[in-house]
């Protein structure tokens, strides 16, 4: 059961509803980040989008957060302030490269 409805993004409207403004991997992205962000799985979400842009450290640094998260049973709010500033450097950097997927992925989370 959702408590928050998120607002949809264009991709669930079906395949090819972006036109040409993106490839189909970065159509997969954003549908792969809704459903994560949909399952409350923000970690992953992120992780998505660092995985997509390259920054392997980044996503190493995810993948421990998950690793912590499951084994405290939930996200602790010390790391959870952290995740925060992974997300914020992972979407800056995505806003540098890619300001029109940035939208969308920003819309999707």
């Amino acid at each position: 059961m959702k408590l928050v409805e998120r607002k949809k993004t264009k991709s669930e409207a079906g395949p090819g509803s972006f036109g040409d403004r993106f490839s189909s991997a970065e159509e997969k992205l954003i549908k792969d980040v809704a459903e994560a962000t949909d399952r409350n799985d923000h970690s992953g979400s992120i992780r998505l989008v660092a995985e997509f842009l390259g920054y392997k450290q980044i996503v190493k640094v995810l993948d421990a957060i998950k690793v912590i998260t499951d084994f405290e049973g939930q996200l602790p709010s010390e790391i959870g302030e952290y995740r925060e500033k992974m997300r914020a450097r992972v979407m800056t950097l995505l806003k540098k490269d890619k300001p029109a997927l940035y939208t969308e992925i920003n819309d999707a989370m």
